[in-house]
């Protein structure tokens, strides 16, 4: 959705209002893909950052499909079609004890053979986790 930080139509919500609203609603923010805008200002061209004005936000329901393999891999597919792979595979996780197949099928679409070098060179730092407090 798109989301402004300063509003631009009268009783539109801010960014924040929002975001703690879905957060009640059980929903968590997965990506947040920011709009800046530089001021027209005489050294305006030699900026490279402007001003934070809105945002395309995407949300993911937190709720677990307790096992319901159908509805995780709809969940899955849907995230994985918008670009979010390594996020559908987590979601897939649940799964790969009891539906290995469905599982490689899914990371097979998710991670074409051609795509299946490292996307950057990763090395392990305490922000990529694999779980609430899991280091990779």
């Amino acid at each position: 959705m798109e989301l402004r930080f300063e509003p631009f139509y009268r009783g539109e919500p801010r960014f924040h209002e929002v975001a703690a609203y879905l957060e009640e609603k059980g929903f968590q923010l997965l990506d947040l893909m920011p709009e800046r805008w530089r001021y027209k200002t005489a050294h305006a061209k030699f900026a490279s950052q402007g001003h934070a004005v809105f945002c395309n936000a995407m949300f993911v329901n937190r709720r677990q499909e307790n096992g319901a393999d159908a509805a995780i891999t709809r969940k899955a597919l849907i995230l994985g079609l918008m670009g979010y792979a390594n996020y559908a595979e987590r979601v897939l996780e649940p799964m790969a004890g009891r539906r290995p197949d469905v599982v490689r099928e899914m990371i097979d679409l998710l991670f074409p053979a051609c795509m299946r070098a490292p996307y950057m060179p990763y090395s392990p730092h305490p922000n990529v986790t694999h779980g609430a407090n899991e280091s990779l």
